[in-house]
């Protein structure tokens, strides 16, 4: 099997490439290597490379500037996925496309969204990458799009980085306590879709996969300085305040609860979600070393 990944110096490319199956092969290319809204260069690159299959982790994810930086975000999360998707049903492949739980807008309450539940997002980042979805799925009739929220791995930068750098330098950190979602391990989201490509993608479809525990921001980042003091006694005197999402000033407005539900991808998949609490205690004293290096 020889996949491309679109994105691949992100965290799911880089978790890709760590737990990849023996005799298979990954192509990871970033934006450098290959701009995916430009059409002739993704039709040239993917019928040189020859690949069995697309996985596209490329997108614009600044929330905030993206409400700014429009163009750009367009570019990235809309025309890129739409050149991949033609690209791959041009060259009789499958793509798997990574998509966020911003294309909901998370006004609904304390029920977890089904793949059929009624977007809305409220920004321009989830816009883009919902009209990104839509132009997958229209281009390709192989293209399988997973939602997914909250990322976080050993690996780039993520909410767990920020907190274990913040953490570092000041003596107290205000963590908003009213938007909830489910935190995923990028290395529990690579072993999905390797899953999905070992059993075959024939026709499009939407899935969910996400971690397996709803919590707030406050509450993910409580479970990371649990872990990190364990690891570094810097941490130990470290004060966590709640602030309301009215109180954090930015320029996008955030789902204050687009929990996803993932029962459709283990019931046609058998794909169980990520446990996130696991991962995170390898993950925090493996970032640390990192800061620490």
């Amino acid at each position: 099997m020889r996949i491309l990944v679109t994105g691949g110096n992100g965290q799911l490319g880089c978790c890709l490439a760590d737990a990849l199956p023996t005799n298979w092969q990954i192509i990871r290319l970033d934006r450098q290597q290959l701009d995916v809204s430009n059409w002739s260069s993704v039709k040239a690159t993917i019928s040189a490379l020859k690949v069995d299959f697309i996985v596209n982790a490329a997108a614009y994810t600044l929330v905030d500037k993206a409400e700014q930086e429009i163009a750009a975000a367009e570019a990235a999360n809309i025309t890129g996925p739409a050149n991949l998707a033609a690209a791959a049903k041009l060259n009789g492949i499958p793509i798997i496309h990574i998509s966020t739980d911003y294309v909901f807008s998370g006004l609904g309450g304390e029920t977890s969204l089904c793949e059929n539940a009624p977007t809305g997002p409220l920004n321009i980042y989830g816009r883009t990458k919902l009209f990104g979805e839509q132009a997958v799925l229209k281009a390709c009739a192989q293209a399988v799009v997973i939602r997914t929220s909250w990322l976080f791995s050993e690996h780039g930068n993520s909410f767990v980085h920020t907190m274990l750098k913040l953490g570092l330098e000041r003596e107290s950190l205000s963590i908003i306590h009213d938007q909830f979602g489910r935190p995923t391990y990028a290395g529990d989201l690579a072993q999905c879709i390797f899953t999905l490509i070992q059993q075959g993608i024939t026709e499009s479809n939407v899935y969910h996969f996400c971690g397996d525990r709803r919590v707030s921001w406050f509450e993910f980042a409580t479970h990371i300085f649990a872990q990190a003091k364990v690891v570094d006694k810097r941490y130990s005197s470290l004060e966590l305040l709640r602030i309301n999402s009215e109180q954090y000033k930015c320029l996008a407005e955030r789902p204050k609860n687009a929990v996803l539900n993932c029962e459709k991808i283990y019931h046609e998949r058998g794909i169980c979600n990520s446990d996130w609490k696991n991962a995170l205690s390898r993950v925090v004293p493996l970032i640390i070393s990192q800061m620490n290096n």
